[in-house]
């Protein structure tokens, strides 16, 4: 925030251009009086400076000539009307080379403070903000960057202060009205930040649904606010009258049959209703509240045939309420329900059985109000935080159309979309889920999975990214994972999404939003269904990924797809090596020794589906792996587990295949670590868990025993012959 001394700087200094401005227009004049008042003034103006002795902060500088000859022209105090702009012109043109010069420095300071204020430095973004200001005064972004990093911090006031500062540089600045109003709606000051917004309408009035967005927002919190406090008011009336809940609940049940029995209007009494929930859901603070609520049939007021049943189910019977009251009816049963529920399963059993209320709840999910939907979707979403509370949700509602309806809320809040796509992740966690849900998932769920695929490569937020992981999750199950393999749309989504997320990757995008997700599904239908047209054009579209990626999900996700694509089909596996050669390799070594196990296990199968075709990249991989200290150091892994014998397995068949090669084994023998490599190989087909590693290492060495006599001996001394014929390697190469 500046201080009361930049600030009077400031003011001094658009007072004194104001000035000069106004003499200068005023010798320009075509009136010959307003040109003599104006060449008065500026004769004063010179007088004031020269008698200054500390000013020099000013738009006029007085040794902005002290040793240009041009003053030796002038050298009384009355100057002629050319010599005067002369003057204004040369000091005009110094101190715009000056004032470029500090705009420079400055821009660069934001530019660093821009930097901190993406990585969450907020107090380091706003300390660099604060030194370019000092550098220039009048750069208008400067402030509302601080104000923004100001606001991060919650610190309102001074984001206020900064965006006033702003806009009396540039009264047209649109950030200082959006982050202004941002902090007053955060000060709880509602009136005062839709006030900030509406400016912007002056500015341009395209700006409408702009402003209307913040409005609503604003009032949403306005409304939240005010339902807070009364909340508040109520818990301490609570605190003297125990009884209260029952009471309430009493009133609100006599009132609807009153007007029952005398057939009253039901719609004047819509917000009677809406008011005395928000009051019982005030006071549902605790275990005995919400019990207490439970035992005096609090539950029946959505059941009892009135007011409150009928605006419930408005929705399922296709009546329309009153748009206005009718919402926040609904928004306040659910909410009261929502209070009832947290941590009392007994209360939600309770709940989901009574009748027709599992279809009244997902109806809300359809509801015409954002407010209506968000609040059911927090219901859902408390429930879905507990494995048994998912199973009393799940055992209630039709799981398929559930499932369609939090992919696809249909609402334009963020939030609300970020948390409908939670909670249908926390509830594909549940296998009863998923197969209930299986029923009807190729006409419900999956046309909604394949319609967001198509935001991914394209779309970046947070709901995309746990549909997606939604998507993983269902082919988790056997029986959708079938489904979802065998449908040629799928396919081709998932191909053109993650073209369009490689294509973000090779534009400087590290993890392109939700790409790992499709990865994990991808993996999961190549495992199901095998096409040899859809893999091999993976495998090579994949192939920028894993040469430059360094995140570490991305990179391991994409090595297993491609691992998935070459396994079996030679074609795949030549047509990656023909395109990238020998740089695939040496990527591939270089990952042999990453820190991450799966990285490395991937990296070592996918050579040996290329050196199981293309020797020549055995040859290349042989040559840069000097005196094969990498692969003997996975092969003597001591560690103990099917990931290191996985690893081992993958050692052996490489070295299976180099042992074929004229002097592959003479790396090796020139080191003198025949006898080490051969016992550690006899160890393993001898000790390994994995079948597959035993076989690989019998191979191997029986292929380096027939390559040099050397290795033939150390078998013989380490018992080698026995060890062999009890493992009976077959005549192949295992993968």
């Amino acid at each position: 925030m500046q201080s009361v001394e930049d600030k009077q700087d400031f003011d001094n200094f658009l007072a004194k251009v104001s000035s000069i401005d106004s003499i200068v227009k005023g010798l320009t004049s075509e009136d010959v009086n307003v040109q003599a008042e104006a060449l008065e003034k500026a004769d004063e103006e010179l007088n004031t400076l020269k008698k200054s002795k500390t000013f020099d902060k000013t738009v006029i500088n007085k040794n902005a000539y002290k040793n240009d000859n041009n003053l030796k022209r002038f050298p009384n105090q009355h100057t002629s009307q050319d010599d005067f702009l002369s003057a204004m012109e040369a000091d005009c043109q110094q101190r715009a080379n000056a004032r470029k010069e500090r705009h420079k420095k400055a821009t660069k300071l934001k530019e660093l403070g821009n930097e901190e204020f993406k990585k969450n430095n907020f107090d380091e973004a706003i300390r660099i903000y604060t030194e370019a200001t000092k550098e220039a005064k009048d750069l208008t972004p400067l402030y509302t960057n601080r104000a923004a990093a100001y606001l991060k911090l919650g610190k309102c006031e001074e984001a206020v202060a900064d965006c006033d500062f702003s806009l009396r540089i540039d009264e047209r600045w649109v950030k200082a009205f959006v982050f202004k109003g941002r902090a007053y709606q955060k000060l709880n000051k509602f009136d005062d930040a839709i006030e900030q917004f509406k400016e912007l309408l002056k500015i341009d009035e395209k700006n409408t649904k702009l402003v209307q967005k913040y409005i609503d927002e604003v009032e949403e919190d306005r409304r939240i606010f005010l339902l807070e406090a009364e909340a508040e008011k109520q818990r301490e009336e609570e605190k003297q009258d125990p009884v209260n809940i029952p009471q309430v609940i009493q009133t609100l049940r006599d009132r609807m049959q009153e007007e029952k029995k005398t057939g009253s209007d039901l719609s004047g009494s819509l917000m009677y209703y809406a008011g005395g929930l928000r009051i019982l859901q005030a006071k549902l603070v605790d275990e005995n509240s919400r019990t207490l609520f439970r035992m005096h049939h609090g539950f029946n007021l959505f059941t009892d045939d009135g007011c409150i049943a009928n605006c419930l189910k408005s929705r399922l019977n296709s009546v329309s309420a009153n748009p206005c009251h009718g919402n926040e009816l609904v928004s306040s049963a659910v909410c009261l329900l929502h209070a009832a529920c947290i941590n009392e399963p007994e209360n939600l059993r309770m709940l989901v059985s009574l009748s027709s209320m599992p279809d009244v709840l997902l109806s809300f999910l359809t509801w015409p109000d954002d407010q209506v939907k968000r609040d059911v979707i927090s219901l859902f979403q408390e429930t879905s935080f507990e494995a048994s509370t998912r199973l009393i949700v799940t055992n209630a509602v039709d799981c398929a159309k559930f499932g369609k309806l939090l992919l696809s809320p249909n609402t334009q809040r963020a939030d609300a979309n970020t948390a409908a796509a939670t909670t249908l992740c926390n509830f594909t966690l549940e296998k009863k889920f998923l197969a209930s849900a299986e029923k009807s998932f190729e006409e419900e769920i999956l046309p909604c999975l394949i319609k967001h695929l198509n935001d991914v490569g394209s779309g970046d937020y947070e709901a995309l990214t746990l549909r997606m992981r939604c998507f993983a999750h269902f082919v988790e199950s056997s029986s959708i994972c079938t489904i979802v393999a065998n449908n040629e749309s799928v396919s081709e989504n998932i191909k053109n999404a993650l073209d369009r997320c490689v294509t973000s990757f090779k534009k400087g995008l590290t993890n392109p939003c939700a790409m790992e997700d499709v990865l994990q599904v991808t993996t999961k239908i190549i495992k199901c269904n095998k096409s040899s047209t859809f893999c091999c054009s993976l495998a090579q579209l994949l192939y920028p990924v894993v040469m430059k990626s360094k995140e570490t999900g991305l990179l391991m996700k994409s090595l297993t797809v491609m691992s998935l694509c070459m396994e079996g089909l030679v074609e795949c596996t030549e047509a990656v090596y023909k395109n990238s050669g020998t740089a695939f390799v040496k990527q591939l070594y270089k990952l042999m020794k990453h820190n991450d196990v799966a990285i490395v296990t991937y990296s070592l199968k996918i050579m040996c589906f290329i050196g199981q075709s293309v020797h020549a990249a055995v040859e290349y991989f042989a040559s840069i792996d000097k005196d094969y200290a990498t692969m003997r150091q996975l092969l003597m892994n001591e560690s103990k587990g099917s990931i290191s014998y996985i690893n081992q397995s993958h050692v052996a068949m490489l070295l299976g295949i180099i042992a074929q090669m004229p002097h592959g084994l003479d790396p090796i023998l020139a080191i003198n670590k025949e006898g080490e490599v051969v016992r550690h190989l006899l160890v393993l087909c001898r000790d390994s868990s994995s079948k597959h590693c035993r076989a690989n290492c019998a191979i191997a060495v029986g292929k380096m025993a027939q390559a040099n006599g050397r290795f033939l001996e150390e078998l013989r001394k380490h018992d080698g012959i026995n060890i062999l014929a009890r493992n009976k390697p077959p005549d192949e190469l295992l993968a």
